[in-house]
């Protein structure tokens, strides 16, 4: 009596074991470094916040103590120099991720596009779950992208505020001269950049929504 269950292909069963595996990879590859920028734009907001907490907490000793005025500038010198190394690493995550940034972006929009048009072709219901929950993972992963983005510029741009909050007009005409230099430079914020061309913020996912759109709705006139 042959058996009812056909044993098989050890093709098939290769080929899914391939498949499976490169989807894994793919997904903690783009999982992993998503992370590692997430890690590295923190790090860098705890700094900005923290320099930002010190000047506004600190009091001029100018009219205080003895030698007050000496305690002050090298309390803003260190600050100075501590922004001057945070603004530095700002550079740096821009050049080590702003190339695959870009790329990130870009497949992004072409994945909106080509997944909303193909919800609107007519999909079985499994086909349509997962359609759907692609489509929210590609659009929160470029969020969450755009959300540190948007705060590591507010945290940067936060400085400049706190320059204004302590009070600096107690301080020495010196002091008073290298806190402008301080808050002018502060005024230009540390950006999250995909190279050049584009600036990550809470305005990029609008955007990168926009484009997506455009693109889903030219593929529509064109398939009617």
């Amino acid at each position: 009596m042959k058996s009812i269950i056909e044993p098989l292909p050890i093709g098939k069963i290769l080929g899914s074991v391939a498949q499976y595996s490169v989807a894994y990879c793919t997904a903690v590859g783009q999982i992993s470094a998503d992370l590692l920028l997430c890690v590295a734009a923190t790090q860098l907001l705890m700094h900005y916040d923290y320099i930002a907490h010190c000047i506004e907490t600190y009091r001029i000793k100018s009219k205080m103590v003895t030698n007050g005025v000496k305690h002050d500038m090298e309390f803003l010198r260190n600050i100075i120099i501590y922004h001057e190394k945070l603004l530095s690493l700002s550079d740096m995550l821009n050049d080590v991720f702003g190339v695959p940034l870009l790329v990130n972006f870009m497949s992004s929009a072409c994945l909106m596009c080509f997944l909303g048009f193909q919800l609107t072709t007519g999909v079985s219901t499994e086909i349509l779950l997962k359609l759907l929950l692609f489509l929210f993972s590609s659009s929160a992963q470029a969020y969450l992208i755009c959300y540190f983005g948007q705060k590591l510029l507010e945290a940067s741009a936060g400085i400049s505020n706190a320059v204004y909050i302590h009070n600096w007009f107690e301080a020495d005409l010196k002091y008073k001269k290298m806190l402008v230099q301080m808050a002018r430079r502060a005024q230009r914020p540390a950006v999250l950049k995909a190279t050049v061309l584009i600036n990550i913020s809470n305005v990029t996912m609008t955007d990168l929504l926009q484009i997506s759109y455009k693109f889903f709705a030219l593929l529509r006139t064109m398939y009617n």
